[in-house]
């Protein structure tokens, strides 16, 4: 866009789009000032110097805000943050921080702040000295006393809405988590609770309410699965540095992967929630188990071996501290008992029988994710060559219609696969097409030049270019790419 003198100006697009980051920018401040400021209320009395600090960054915060908004309103929902109804990001460790807080206000009925003008401090100093007053009881009846508490000039400037109110005036709705964030957003949250859930089970605890928010996790998993399954797929790419991290980012792969196949092979959708929370903590077992042995290079020892196949025992045991017999529980119990059987061929039963049909996607899926991920003993299969060997035991050990629609949902490149074209480009797999003529031209993006370069290359359908083709697969780590973020972008 030029101005009429040959000056190049950004296009309003370009503008709105930077306007929009630096607003977000400062919520993300305004937001972390205001947990550190109730942090450090918790501790010491608003008079004391040390508070003074935080009071002036919440105030100067919303001052920089305000720069960019007439008024600015924070709010939590579902343990995720947002500014005027925008998606605040954080960092993994920041999003953990913020969840907590998230909580804390919840426990005092408290779903959102705004502001519509910069805070005095004594008026601040009063808001937390309400807010840190009282945190038993009916979160409602809290949140109103602390609304009421408070004089009418402060209410007018710094308001604060109830959970319920936030519900009625149809948050839900008016929230917009933008597609791209959507996945990842979840994928983040669930790595935090199956965390939590594979160290309570270390601690040999049952930890119910962390079992009740996976279960009600499993619910996100099929919308994610139903509105963006590629995005979703992705996903599968992201792994842990350490042996613990390795089963988390696993449970949560194997979760997704089966929720796919679930919905390609018609398991009713009311089951489908159900399924994914099971595979969510099928390998509960497995974090039971001391890491030292699994985590060595070379075979298992037969100790370890005989320590490994009694993880299904030792989950089935834990669930069953509950003592309240569910339908959940149930699957919870055949999924995480039965899923190692046709891969693995343990847990060894007297009588001989299929496993049900949440054990068998589980456990496929298990395969399938164990194969593409990097383990002290090997390396990792490529996406491709995993699915050649699943194919290749096709009969003998896995049901043969979930193999096919396995392979069907993954594509003969299953997305994220790094691949070198005849041009001598490399790209990355982003989308598969459904059409069984098409399966071998999938929409890549290119990463890498002829010269091995890293570019910005624009997204290719090959279904369109019958003179480019994938010569062969390639391993992203060689070239130290970012399979996942390119998901993102």
């Amino acid at each position: 866009m030029s101005d009429g003198e040959g000056v190049t100006l950004p296009a309003t697009s370009e503008i709105e789009a930077e306007s929009e980051r630096a607003f977000l920018r400062k919520a993300r401040t305004l937001a972390t000032s205001v947990y550190q400021l109730v942090k450090v209320s918790q501790m010491h009395e608003m008079d004391n110097e040390v508070v003074q600090e935080p009071l002036q960054n919440v105030r100067k915060a919303v001052e920089d805000v305000l720069l960019d908004s007439a008024s600015v309103a924070l709010q939590t929902y579902e343990d995720t943050w947002f500014a005027n109804h925008k998606l605040l990001k954080f960092t993994p460790k920041t999003f953990l921080i913020m969840r907590g807080f998230s909580e804390w206000l919840k426990k005092r009925g408290i779903g959102k702040i705004a502001f519509s003008s910069a805070p005095e401090i004594d008026a601040l100093k009063t808001v937390m000295k309400a807010l840190a007053g009282a945190d038993r009881g009916d979160p409602e009846v809290i949140a109103r006393s602390i609304r009421s508490s408070l004089p009418e000039n402060i209410r007018e400037s710094i308001r604060l809405f109830t959970v319920k109110e936030i519900e009625s005036e149809g948050a839900r709705v008016t929230i917009q988590t933008d597609e791209r964030s959507f996945a990842l957003l979840l994928y983040a949250k669930l790595l935090i609770l199956v965390r939590e859930h594979l160290r309570a089970a270390e601690r040999l605890e049952a930890a119910p309410t962390l079992l009740v928010k996976i279960h009600r996790s499993g619910q996100e998993i099929v919308q994610a699965a139903e509105r963006d399954p590629d995005r979703l797929l992705a996903l599968l790419s992201a792994r842990g540095a350490s042996e613990a991290d390795y089963l988390a980012h696993h449970a949560l792969h194997v979760s997704i992967l089966s929720v796919l196949l679930g919905l390609r092979v018609g398991v009713d959708r009311s089951r489908l929630a159900e399924l994914a929370a099971a595979a969510l903590l099928a390998f509960t077992g497995r974090a039971m188990i001391p890491r030292e042995g699994l985590a060595k290079a070379g075979p298992l020892t037969p100790e370890t071996r005989a320590e490994l196949e009694r993880h299904p025992i030792l989950a089935a045991r834990l669930f069953l501290k509950t003592r309240r017999v569910t339908e959940s529980l149930l699957y919870r119990l055949v999924v995480a008992f039965e899923h190692p059987m046709q891969s693995s061929g343990y847990p060894r039963v007297r009588t001989a029988r299929a496993p049900h049909l949440f054990a068998r996607i589980v456990g496929l899926a298990d395969t399938y994710d164990a194969l593409v991920a990097p383990r002290p003993w090997r390396p990792a299969y490529r996406p491709d060559e995993a699915l050649r060997v699943l194919l290749d035991a096709s009969g003998s050990r896995y049901d043969g219609l979930l193999l096919r629609t396995l392979a069907n949902l993954l594509g003969s490149f299953p997305l994220g696969t790094l691949v070198l074209l005849s041009t001598g480009e490399r790209a990355v797999v982003l989308h598969n097409h459904a059409e069984q003529e098409k399966r071998n031209r999938p929409v890549v993006k290119r990463v890498l030049d002829a010269r091995g370069r890293r570019i910005e290359g624009d997204l290719l359908d090959l279904s369109e270019k019958p003179d480019v083709r994938i010569l062969r697969s390639e391993d992203p780590g060689r070239y130290n790419l970012n399979v996942m973020a390119l998901f993102q972008a």
